[in-house]
C-alpha cells in the first residue's frame, strides 16, 4: 500500500490543515496509508483543529529512509528550504500558499499547485513552472 507523506499536518497553521484533508481523502478514496511528518511537538492532542481521523507520526529526520518510490510526499512551500525535491525518493506535490512564503522555491518537486490564478502567473512567469 503506498503512503501520503503529509508534512507538518498537524501544526495549527491552515495550510497544514489542507494537507491533511487532502492527506484524509487519499486515504479514503485512493488507498494511501497517511502518516504526518511532525517538526515539533505537534499533535492532534495540542492543535486549534479536531481532526476525524488521527494518523501515525515520523519525525523529520526519518523522512528520506521511510519513503518508497511509490509513496507521495505533501509539502508546504513555507518549508521548501528543506529542498525535499532532490533527496526523496518518491513522488512530491508541492503546495504553493503564496509569493512571500518561501525564501527559496525547490524546483525539483514532480509537481506544483498554486493557491490562486495569481500564484500560479507568478510561479509561471518567475520560475517558468506550471502549477494548475
Amino acid at each position: 500500500m503506498p503512503k501520503v507523506f503529509v508534512l507538518a499536518g498537524y501544526q495549527h497553521f491552515a495550510a497544514c490543515r489542507l494537507l491533511y484533508e487532502i492527506g484524509r481523502l487519499l486515504d479514503q478514496h485512493f488507498g494511501y496509508e497517511p502518516i504526518v511528518i511532525r517538526l515539533a511537538d505537534e499533535s492532534p492532542d495540542n492543535s486549534v483543529f479536531s481532526y476525524p481521523q488521527r494518523y501515525p507520526t515520523i519525525e523529520l529526520k526519518d523522512l528520506a529512509g521511510a519513503v518508497q518510490p511509490d509513496d507521495l510526499m505533501l509539502p508546504l512551500a513555507a518549508f521548501a528550504d528543506l529542498l525535499f525535491g532532490l533527496e526523496l525518493r518518491c513522488r512530491k506535490l508541492l503546495y504553493v500558499q503564496g509569493m512571500n512564503t518561501f525564501k527559496v522555491l525547490d524546483g525539483f518537486m514532480d509537481g506544483y499547485v498554486a493557491v490562486s490564478g495569481f500564484v500560479r502567473q507568478f510561479l509561471q512567469n518567475t520560475y517558468g513552472l506550471e502549477a494548475p
